[in-house]
C-alpha cells in the first residue's frame, strides 16, 4: 500500500464515503445525548456483526494474496478472532439494550431509532 505507520489513520487518505462514515460516527456515537449515543452504539454493534468483519479478513486475504512472493503478509490470527468474538457480542447488546430501557436510560425514543438507523 505503500504507507509508513506515521501515515496510517490520517483523515487525507479517507475517501469521501470513508469520511463520512468517520464524521457520522463521531458526531452520533459520542453524542452527549444518552438516548442518541445508547442508539448508535446499538447499530454499530449489529453493523460490525452484519459481516463487516467477514469482509475485512476478506479484504486482507486478496491483499495477502497479492504480495510479491516472499513478501511479508498480513497476519490474520487477530482478525479471525476479533471476528468471533464480534459474533458474541452482538447477542450482548440484546440483553444491554433490555438493561438500559430497565434503568430508563433511553429518555427519547425517537432519538435512540434515529441515531440506530443513521446510513452513514
Amino acid at each position: 500500500m505503500g504507507l509508513c505507520f506515521d501515515e496510517l489513520g490520517k483523515r487525507r487518505h479517507g475517501s469521501e464515503a470513508t469520511l463520512h462514515f468517520c464524521d457520522a460516527l463521531y458526531r452520533i456515537y459520542g453524542s452527549e445525548d444518552l438516548s442518541t449515543a445508547l442508539g448508535a452504539s446499538f447499530a454499530i454493534e449489529h453493523w460490525a456483526n452484519a459481516g463487516f468483519w467477514d469482509e475485512l479478513i476478506e479484504g486482507f486475504e486478496k491483499l495477502n494474496g497479492k504480495r510479491p512472493s516472499g513478501a511479508k503478509k498480513f497476519r490474520m490470527g487477530f482478525w479471525r478472532f476479533h471476528q468471533a468474538l464480534e459474533a458474541q457480542h452482538a447477542a450482548h447488546t440484546m440483553d444491554e439494550l433490555e438493561e438500559a430501557i430497565t434503568e430508563g436510560l433511553i429518555t427519547d425514543e425517537l432519538r435512540f431509532q434515529q441515531a440506530a438507523r443513521v446510513q452513514a
